[in-house]
């Protein structure tokens, strides 16, 4: 169980900056890299978690031993390119892959309610979508979290919280099925278990995952915690469990960064409006689209609305209706209200449901000034 202590990483805070979308008619070309070759990770170790005590006489932050250490995969992926790789993996896989961006990480609360909540294992699995892999873990998605360093162990201390850097292992996350995120479980090899009181997951900045567990994991039988169903409850939880169709289908995306899912992937704020209004029955423009076909469509129907109409209130936005903005250069989808609408002025605030801002699928705050145009979809 020894292991040499490597450096601890700290947990940065991504800067992100916000590019809105252009309109129709952009030059963005997505290369292929032909001569990408293929590799097996080389069993190479990571950054380090971050862990804190959380008990009042715990000690601070130390040195811990190499932790998000990827098991080797098989098959092999495509060498991650730093000069636009990304987005010729997601070529070459079918468009399934996507990119980190802004913070991701796990966050594990060990239980100090019992006696034993604590493990003496040296790490556990954290693992992504629903393949086994084979009896030792090789072909699945899953990434080793290893415990606190000790000075002579790896450790799941009782009543700490323990803290992994996932961007730390970018290239190996970005090489595979993005959706795999939504199905996150933890398992251990170990027979000598954990008490786990909470689990957090961050996802290119979004929280998807903040499950009070209380929950028992531990062997011989490597029990298994699924969280599933939970990331799933969470992103409803952002939309306040909506039943739009549009609204709940474009929720289950938050966090993910794969445009190519929703269409072209080339700036895909209206590719993935068009794809969440198909999930409502709405036949709206599909393929390389930009802001202006989404206008166009409602317009030819009569469903058009401008700006100065939502302040003179001859059309008040509803839940899951398409809005322009930023001058008809993104795409989104209305969610909700936060000021009152008695009175509607530029600055009326509501919340949208967008994706590709800062490259992602997220809930933004804006308010009335930024409308261009609404597409009613009611």
């Amino acid at each position: 169980m020894n292991k040499q202590p490597a450096a601890v990483f700290a947990l940065v805070l991504s800067a992100i900056v916000i590019a809105p979308c252009a309109v129709f008619g952009w030059d963005d070309a997505v290369h292929m890299n032909d001569d990408a070759a293929l590799y097996i990770d080389d069993g190479q170790d990571f950054v380090e978690l971050d862990s804190e005590g959380i008990d009042a006489g715990s000690p601070g932050l130390e040195p811990l031993a190499e932790g998000l250490e990827p098991l080797e995969i098989e098959p092999a992926f495509f060498e991650p390119d730093d000069l636009g790789g990304i987005d010729s993996r997601a070529k070459v896989m079918g468009g399934s892959t996507g990119p980190l961006v802004g913070t991701n990480y796990i966050r594990i609360y060990i239980s100090g309610d019992h006696v034993n909540a604590g493990s003496n294992t040296d790490y556990i699995h954290m693992r992504f979508g629903q393949r086994s892999g084979n009896d030792d873990g090789s072909s699945a998605y899953q990434i080793k979290l290893w415990g606190h360093w000790d000075g002579a162990d790896n450790t799941f201390p009782r009543s700490w919280t323990l803290t992994w850097d996932l961007t730390s292992v970018r290239d190996y996350l970005e090489s595979m099925p993005q959706d795999n995120w939504d199905h996150i479980s933890l398992r251990t090899p170990s027979g000598d278990g954990m008490l786990i009181h909470r689990v957090v997951v961050v996802h290119s900045g979004w929280e998807i995952l903040d499950w009070t567990v209380n929950r028992w994991l531990d062997a011989p039988d490597e029990t298994t915690l699924g969280c599933a169903a939970m990331i799933t409850e969470r992103k409803l939880q952002h939309v306040g469990h909506s039943d739009h169709a549009a609204i709940h289908a474009g929720a289950l995306e938050i966090g993910k960064t794969n445009g190519y899912k929703y269409g072209t992937g080339n700036l895909w704020c209206s590719e993935f409006a068009s794809w969440a209004l198909w999930k409502e029955g709405w036949p709206t423009p599909a393929g390389n689209i930009g802001t202006d076909n989404m206008k166009a469509w409602f317009a030819a129907r009569g469903r058009l609305y401008t700006r100065a109409q939502v302040r003179n209130k001859t059309y008040v936005p509803k839940q899951g209706d398409y809005l322009s903005i930023n001058n008809g250069g993104h795409s989104c989808l209305f969610l909700d209200w936060l000021d009152p609408t008695g009175t509607i002025t530029d600055g009326t605030r509501f919340r949208t449901l967008d994706g590709n801002w800062s490259q992602t699928v997220r809930i933004v705050e804006r308010t009335v000034a930024e409308i261009d145009r609404v597409g009613k979809a009611q």
